[in-house]
């Protein structure tokens, strides 16, 4: 099935389709003429045949019978090379003219299939053939109609039919005439088709072309997008990962080796400014280099000869796309692989202005690595960290006021509740619960007097078992607290009262200052005010010269 197949005009062989589609078209007509002769000389075959039988014509069967093997042949099998089959088709053609010349002895039937081979040489060929089967076919066509006597020399049947008294020039003009016009019309419209498929290739070649550019910058344009939110997604990560870290150190070191694998970068570099805020010190790299760097306390002086210190200096990005012509760049021979540098530095968003913490330094082994959308990813990244970087210090600093507030608050408190029993003595009460049974063991559980985290005292509980359970424990702590802070609250109340009276004896010793005669009256008056304090028991107030300050210990100030 799939042999006869391939013998349809439309089953083209490879080999053909391969010499372009001008030979692609020329082969199907011939496959088409070549299908179409076959069955015409199928049919004219079994007539010639009977013909020639009843005529003991056997040459002619025999003639005939080779030529239709040959055209069989040729259209049968494709494969044959396309000049060979075009070439036994023509003479076949020929040679089927040649034989009713000998059959018929009709010129005029011999010049139409000798038309019809310029014709074909037009299809098939180029115009050097149709010249050629011009030539071929004139001289064909003069020669059989100027020496017909070679039929009766060679005693040919229907020899009594040719024409002796023909016009040679007329048959030649009128064989040159059809044929040149037939040949040439054809020839002009395989050459204008051939011109239309030119364009058309032409035209199809440069939508290919085309079309393949622009497939080729979908493509890219689709690999940039994907990149973008590859960059993006990445960014995100480590802008969350920054987000958990509450320690500046940790998060510098965290936060340099996967930006540069990430963005598949040469070198990462971290540098903070110092606390006098005029040299950047690198706190973290990547890589050997990085190593090497720290071990070497590495640092730069801010806006000196280097993109760090420019970019802290200005508070702006630098970038040198290739570093062999920046003119602002410190040449690290750690890093000899550097092609592409970017400085971004880190700022803090602040009220007053932006605030320098430092710079970020990333670096890359190719020329002209970074665009504006990879610089505007480094610099989100870069802001953030800047800001929990702040942040962290900021924690940290509240946290050490916090401490050190709680360190004075628990001195005050020691202090105040210290003053406050040395004044009353100890405070204690006791409580016993008329319902409990005297015969019945119970334990002690003592719980602490909690006040701002300070302990100011205890409670201590009996109760038949050694742990309270989970109500009793809730509602205890609850008594406990607000016990604390009503004892808080009774001591200021005291220590306020105290003042007040402080306050009042002072007022009241400065109006008898004022009314005193003579100094003499001011003694005595200091002299009573402080002999009225509750652990004082006598008073002696001494001037001398020389005299500058009263010293506690001083033996004429004595208090018994």
């Amino acid at each position: 099935m799939n042999f006869f197949k391939q013998l349809l005009p439309n089953e083209t062989p490879p080999f053909i389709a391969e010499q372009g589609e001008v030979m692609v078209v020329r082969e199907r007509i011939l496959q088409f003429m070549l299908l179409t002769f076959s069955a015409l000389a199928t049919l004219a075959l079994v007539y010639v045949g009977f013909s020639a039988v009843q005529q003991q014509r056997y040459f002619i069967l025999v003639l005939y019978g080779v030529m239709y093997f040959f055209l069989l042949l040729t259209t049968l099998f494709r494969s044959l090379p396309y000049t060979l089959r075009c070439y036994i088709t023509i003479f076949l053609m020929f040679g089927l003219g040649i034989s009713r010349l000998f059959e018929s002895g009709q010129v005029g039937e011999v010049a139409m299939f000798l038309v019809c081979v310029v014709t074909l040489n037009a299809i098939y060929f180029n115009y050097r053939n149709i010249f050629a089967s011009l030539v071929v076919g004139l001289v064909v066509t003069v020669v059989i109609s100027e020496y017909p006597f070679l039929a009766n020399v060679l005693h040919l049947p229907g020899i009594d039919r040719l024409q002796h008294g023909s016009d040679t020039v007329i048959i030649g003009l009128n064989f040159l005439v059809v044929s040149a016009a037939s040949a040439g019309a054809i020839a002009l419209v395989v050459s204008g088709m051939k011109e239309n498929l030119s364009s058309r290739i032409e035209l199809v070649k440069n939508y290919e072309l085309q079309n393949s550019m622009i497939e080729v910058r979908i493509d890219d344009r689709t690999r940039a997008i994907n990149k973008r939110l590859d960059q993006h997604k990445k960014a995100a990560a480590l802008i969350q990962m920054m987000n958990l870290i509450d320690n500046d150190q940790e998060l510098i070191n965290r936060i340099v080796e996967p930006l540069r694998e990430q963005f598949d970068l040469y070198y990462v570099g971290i540098f903070l400014l110092d606390s006098t805020g005029q040299t950047a010190i690198l706190e973290a790299g990547t890589g050997e280099a990085g190593r090497k760097m720290l071990s070497e306390n590495h640092r730069l002086t801010v806006g000196g000869n280097s993109m760090i210190g420019w970019t802290i200096a200005n508070h702006k990005a630098r970038i040198a796309l290739d570093v062999g012509r920046e003119a602002v760049r410190f040449s690290n021979p750690n890093l000899p692989l550097t092609r592409t540098e970017l400085a971004l530095p880190l700022l803090f968003p602040h009220s007053t202005g932006e605030i320098a913490l430092g710079a970020v330094t990333v670096q890359s082994e190719l020329p002209n690595a970074f665009g504006e959308e990879d610089l505007a990813i480094l610099q989100e990244i870069v802001s953030n960290l800047a800001i929990d970087l702040y942040k962290v210090r900021l924690f940290r600093e509240t946290m050490r006021n916090l401490e050190e507030i709680r360190v004075l608050n628990r001195d005050y408190l020691q202090r105040a509740w210290t003053e406050a029993l040395e004044t009353t003595g100890d405070l204690s009460y006791d409580f016993k619960n008329p319902t409990s049974q005297a015969d019945q063991a119970y334990q002690e559980i003592t719980l602490p007097l909690t006040l701002r985290n300070e302990v100011i005292g205890y409670i201590t509980v009996e109760a038949p078992q050694a742990q309270l359970t989970a109500d009793e424990s809730s509602f205890v702590d609850n008594i406990t607290t607000q016990t604390a802070i009503a004892l808080e609250n009774a001591r200021l109340l005291q220590e306020t009262e105290r003042r007040a009276i402080q306050e009042q004896r002072l007022n009241a010793l400065t109006a008898r200052f004022s009314r005193a005669q003579n100094i003499d009256d001011i003694l005595r008056a200091a002299a009573q005010e402080l002999g009225q304090l509750p652990t004082v028991s006598e008073v002696s107030v001494h001037l001398s010269a020389g005299a500058v300050t009263a010293q506690a210990d001083d033996p004429r100030l004595e208090a018994a």
